[in-house]
Parts: C-alpha cells; sequence; structure tokens
C-alpha cells in the first residue's frame, strides 16, 4: 500500500522546521529522520500526516561526542553510528551493549536513536536503554522547552506523552540526560504520534 498524499519540507534550520511544525494541528505533521517506523506506518495507513518535515538537512544534528563530561547524540546520529562508537563501547557502555542489537543492518544505517524513541515502538531497544539509565528528555517547541523523565515521556507501549498544557503541541526531543545528569543525548524528533 502507498501512503496518503502529504507535503514535503526540508527545512536547514531547527528554528525553521519548528515554524513548519508550527503550521499544522497536532498530528498533521510528522518529522522524518530515518523513518524506520514512520514510513511503514504510513505505508500502512495507520499515520497519514498532512506534511512530513525531514530534518536530514539541518547542520549539527549528527553529534556524537562527549562535551563538558556529556554525551551528546543528535538527532541524526545513526544507529550505526552508535554500534561504531569507540566512546559508547567505553565509559558509556549501556548504550554501546545496545547498539549492535538494533534491528538489522538496513536499520541501523538508516534509523536514528531520537526516532526510536519518538515512536516508542515496543521492540525499539534504545526506548528500554534509556528507562534503565534513567533519562530526562528536552522537549522543544516555538513556545519553549520543557524537560519530561523518561518515565513520564514512555508511559507505555507505542505512547509518547501526548502534548497539553506540560508539552507543547510541536514538541520535539532537543536533548536527552542520563542518570544523575551526568550525560546528554542532543536531538530533533517529533514526540507527539498517532
Amino acid at each position: 500500500m502507498y501512503p496518503a498524499n502529504f507535503e514535503y519540507f526540508a527545512p536547514t534550520t531547527l528554528d525553521e522546521a519548528l515554524e513548519i511544525l508550527g503550521r499544522y494541528d497536532e498530528g498533521d505533521a510528522k518529522v522524518l529522520a530515518g523513518g524506520m517506523s514512520l514510513i511503514p506506518v504510513m505505508k500502512l495507513r495507520f499515520a497519514a500526516p498532512r506534511a512530513l518535515v525531514d530534518i536530514n538537512r539541518i547542520g549539527g544534528l549528527d553529534t556524537l561526542a562527549e562535551e563538558g563530561g556529556r554525551l551528546r547524540i543528535g538527532a541524526l546520529v545513526r544507529h550505526k553510528a552508535c554500534e561504531q562508537s569507540d566512546l559508547l563501547k567505553g565509559k558509556y557502555g549501556a548504550l554501546g551493549d545496545a547498539a549492535p542489537q538494533i534491528s538489522d543492518p538496513i536499520v541501523r544505517n538508516l534509523g536514528t536513536v531520537a526516532g526510536s524513541l519518538a515512536h516508542a515502538d515496543p521492540q525499539g531497544d534504545w526506548g528500554s536503554v534509556m528507562l534503565a539509565v534513567r533519562a530526562e528528555v528536552v522537549a522543544r517547541a516555538n513556545g519553549g522547552e520543557r524537560t519530561i523523565p523518561i518515565d513520564d515521556l514512555l508511559p507505555g507501549m507505542r505512547t509518547v506523552v501526548r502534548p497539553g498544557a506540560k508539552i507543547p503541541a510541536d514538541g520535539v526531543v532537543k536533548e536527552i540526560h542520563y542518570g544523575a545528569g551526568e550525560q546528554v543525548l542532543e536531538g530533533a524528533e517529533l514526540i507527539t504520534l498517532e
């Protein structure tokens, strides 16, 4: 089956992406990074967004580095980059151990850590790892930022916290802090799902 028709946008800045997302009602626009979760549900028409906002042209979202004692994994960091990272194999062992277990080579080459969390797929290993290390997510929208404990972000299978009074409607994951704030994952993925 083919997905329903949609508008396609390829912004070059995070602010531009947020502005585009802000034009649409909740659920009418989705962020596309790796597409490993989003595209299959669109093809089955379980999701039929009016617009896709492709963040692959936004610079600086592919960072995988330790900065100031914190781990930064940008929204466009693929599972494969995590699998090959000596940094994750060493100091950040829980992530390094999980990375080669993610799905299959095609998914590891294209999929993103932030995308896996955004879709809360029960088969997505990153959610389990983030729960185990007590991560916190910083969601960003045109209206500001908010820190969300991973337990609150992922309350159940295929469930991500819905926007409302506490989370901006066009929320995007900006960072994820690991246990005791010692590490941080930075990215940009839509957290509002159908």
